[in-house]
């Protein structure tokens, strides 16, 4: 059976946690985390048999996520508008087309500054 999932921007609610600017639409979870409910206030996303996660996020202009880390590694990949990752001590601009590799347990945050920004964000087992 095909399963389809939208993660266009329409899809996604903002972030909790004081993320401004930033949105994200969960695309696939590992359904042994998430009882039904919980997957349906997620946006019914596609439930893996798999300790993974992947999520669309959509930084607006000015957008910014606090830095924070991460048990597990983590792939940033850019597929629209450009901005900027820091991960540990180190800063680079991205763009899309770019894929950033957040290893586990190291501070990252990803911002913009003039335009927008879409990242599929997949966390590893």
């Amino acid at each position: 059976m095909m399963e389809i999932k939208g993660f266009r921007r329409t899809h996604a609610v903002k972030l909790p946690g004081g993320h401004p600017g930033v949105y994200g639409a969960m695309i696939a979870v590992n359904a042994g985390r998430f009882p039904p409910e919980r997957l349906a206030a997620l946006g019914g996303p596609i439930a893996l048999d798999a300790a993974v996660q992947a999520e669309a996020m959509y930084f607006e202009p000015q957008g910014s996520i606090d830095a924070h880390g991460a048990p597990n590694p983590i792939l940033f990949l850019v597929v629209a508008g450009a901005g900027f990752v820091r991960v540990g001590d180190e800063t680079r601009a991205v763009a899309a087309g770019d894929a950033v590799l957040w290893p586990a347990g190291v501070e990252h945050t990803a911002w913009t500054d003039g335009q927008a920004l879409q990242a599929i964000v997949v966390n590893l087992p």
